[in-house]
């Protein structure tokens, strides 16, 4: 009977999800600029011309005075996702935001398939309400970047390495399972380089799972010898299924050839942040992640009050199921201590991909809890967490439902942004009134160069300005890194600006006296 119930009742939930997630897209995008560089990276593959695009941006990223502008390329992962809309569409937002839309439905299918048979019919609905009516999940799919599709992708894939390797419950058969993972494993690095983790975190649970075998014990206890021979001895007797053992890294390292043979690297310039990290900083990050998921809960009253009170059950459903779900709790530890090591803060978008298994632990918790105390106790502690959870996602629908009704009612427009009306006449007017060899200075220069086909950088220093021709800038409250308004006065007043275009948002000036014109590459 509870079945009959389930799944009607999370195939409804993931449809609406999906409207919920279309009805919140806008027409426009901020002013985050990383998407920029992943629609020029899709827009130069359908024109096959990429080694342009990393020498275009190189100059934009290594001429600029901030630093962590970005790398010179992001890995091609999800502009490939995106190439087909683009060459379909063109710069249509709404078509290229629905990957994210498409990717976000596809993740909480993959929560329902394997999250299923974990939990009690009433929590494991609750399970994926919290993420299919998660209103800040669901407006984070207007933007055009990789959290979403890699969520997908690296969620799917920690759940097949419990699936295949810990449980051994086959999904087709076991050597095609294994290649299966690493095509899983590849598609998550291909998106996000840090999908690598993915592969320390199979090995770990692999060998986990190996000397947790009773065969596995049974020879180990037979052996007197140190413990690393006995292992080795152990290994040596595996011979015989080493190719299927070794299957998902032989997948992932031949995909990952292929991938890195067909397009150029860039992403590696990320690397260069962690020479910049230290103990201190990584313990500084740990304590401001560990209240980080409270955050989750944002759409609910009190989500702080919320988040701490389910840390009991997180814990306990991780003692609890820590042999069964050891790649996700190994998972979410090398990627922590990843973010921990940057020298800056992650966003809560780094760690959408854990939520699912925090979510996971706390609900294995609260049901182990439960199944403890037993009798009238237990039907009241049921009672109370399924009573705050459906208050949850009750709230969580009534704030999805109105961002997403108020974006309809406002036709999808955006006030502020590359795509509004005082950014495009601006845009037009550097692409018919500047020559082909310009460089615009310009607080994101990613975008001007998308959407005009001009070299750009983003300078807040007056003594760089001889690195380009012309300065825009942007007059609304959030603009950041562009030169103070008292320098422009007085560089007018010097004769070195000459006003050419203005209206309400942006103040063009061309650039006099200091030009030094930047030769073109040999790309263009």
């Amino acid at each position: 009977m509870q079945d009959k119930i389930k799944w009607p009742a999370i195939t409804s939930l993931i449809i609406l999800s999906g409207i919920l997630g279309y009805a919140t897209l806008t027409k426009g995008h901020d002013w985050g600029d990383d998407f920029a560089s992943y629609l020029m990276q899709a827009q130069s593959i359908v024109e096959g011309t990429t080694h342009k695009f990393m020498e275009e941006n190189r100059f934009t990223i290594e001429k600029s005075t901030n630093r962590r502008l970005g790398p010179v390329a992001y890995p091609w992962g999800m502009p490939v996702l995106l190439a087909p809309l683009y060459r379909l569409f063109g710069l249509n937002l709404l078509a290229l935001k629905s990957l994210s839309v498409v990717c976000y439905v596809l993740f909480l299918a993959a929560i329902a398939f394997f999250l299923s048979p974990r939990h009690s019919c009433l929590y494991f609905l609750l399970l994926v309400s919290l993420f299919a009516l998660n209103p800040q999940i669901l407006s984070f799919l207007d933007e055009i970047l990789s959290d979403i599709p890699f969520m997908f992708f690296s969620t799917t894939s920690v759940f097949l390495i419990g699936r295949i390797l810990i449980e051994r419950r086959p999904l087709i058969s076991p050597l095609a399972d294994r290649l299966l993972l690493g095509v899983f494993f590849a598609a998550s690095t291909f998106i996000r380089i840090n999908g690598v983790l993915l592969v320390p975190a199979a090995f770990g649970a692999q060998v986990f799972s190996l000397l947790q075998a009773e065969s596995v014990t049974e020879t180990l206890r037979s052996d007197r010898s140190s413990p690393i021979h006995r292992l080795v001895s152990y290994l040596r007797s595996e011979t015989k299924n080493a190719l299927i053992h070794a299957s998902p890294y032989a997948s992932f390292i031949g995909l990952a050839l292929i991938w890195y043979h067909i397009f150029p690297a860039g992403e590696t310039s990320h690397l260069s942040y962690f020479v910049l990290s230290s103990p201190r900083v990584v313990y500084q990050h740990l304590t401001s992640y560990f209240t980080l998921p409270a955050e989750f809960f944002s759409g609910a009253p009190y989500p702080h009050i919320i988040y701490r009170a389910t840390l009991p059950f997180l814990a306990a459903g991780v003692i609890k199921s820590l042999y069964r779900d050891f790649p996700m709790f190994l998972y979410a530890l090398f990627t922590v201590l990843l973010y921990a090591s940057l020298p800056f803060n992650a966003a809560l978008r780094y760690f959408y991909p854990l939520f699912p298994f925090y979510v996971h632990f706390v609900f294995v918790g609260l049901q182990w809890f439960s199944e403890t105390l037993g009798g009238l106790r237990a039907r009241l502690v049921q009672g109370l967490s399924v009573g705050l959870f459906a208050v949850v996602t009750v709230c969580f629908l009534q704030s999805a439902a109105h961002q997403a009704l108020a974006n309809i009612q406002a036709h999808r427009a955006v006030s502020s942004g590359p795509f509004t009306e005082t950014s495009q006449n601006l845009f037009s007017f550097v692409r018919e009134n500047t020559a082909e060899d310009s460089v615009i200075v310009f607080f994101k220069p990613r975008a001007m160069r998308m959407l005009t086909n001009r070299r750009s950088v983003q300078l807040d220093n007056p003594s760089e300005l001889s690195l380009g021709s012309h300065l825009c800038i942007y007059l609304r409250k959030e603009a950041y890194s562009q030169l103070p308004q008292s320098a422009v006065e007085q560089l007018v007043r010097d004769g070195k600006l000459t006003l050419m275009y203005s209206n309400s948002d942006f103040r063009l000036y061309q650039i006099r006296g200091l030009t030094k014109k930047s030769p073109r590459t040999s790309g263009d």
